[in-house]
């Protein structure tokens, strides 16, 4: 999941609702003013109707506040007030490698859930072709069984 570039990227909100229930993770239907953010969000342009589901939106809203906590400081070190102008920030090498590495630390917490839920997803995948096996050599075994009893 999402669907393959080929498609169109995002499903219905129920669909969406269904692959949150399916890979574990908690049904909240996207509301801005909720205060735990959902998995599911919506794809641009708002109003499409179409979903896609991201498996912990905590990390990346706060990789988003992290990088909102910067602040804008003068040649002083005092705050600044941000103008119309405003074009970045200046900070310094250890703010910007102790803000890096609280990014990084967070993608990779990013990447660990992925691979829980892809590995949660391949032994799903895995059980059902066993079961899948198991069913067709039983089916199979009844009809000879059934094929040599009706010859005699």
């Amino acid at each position: 999941y999402p669907p393959a570039p080929a498609d169109k990227i995002g499903v219905p909100l129920e669909e969406a609702e269904k692959w949150c229930a399916a890979l574990g993770l908690p049904v909240i239907p996207p509301d801005p003013k909720h205060r735990t953010p959902s998995p599911i969000v919506e794809v641009e342009p708002q109003g499409s109707g179409l979903y896609v589901i991201i498996p912990n939106p905590q990390i990346i809203d706060s990789m988003s506040q992290s990088s909102d906590s910067m602040v804008h400081r003068d040649d002083k070190g005092k705050e600044k007030n941000i103008s119309k102008e405003f074009t970045g920030y200046e900070i310094s090498t250890a703010e910007y490698q102790a803000w890096l590495a609280g990014y990084n630390s967070q993608a990779e917490n990013m990447k660990t859930d992925v691979q829980v839920i892809t590995t949660k997803y391949s032994t799903a995948n895995s059980t059902y072709d066993t079961i899948i096996k198991l069913l067709s050599s039983t089916i199979t075994a009844l009809f000879d069984s059934a094929k040599d009893y009706l010859r005699f």
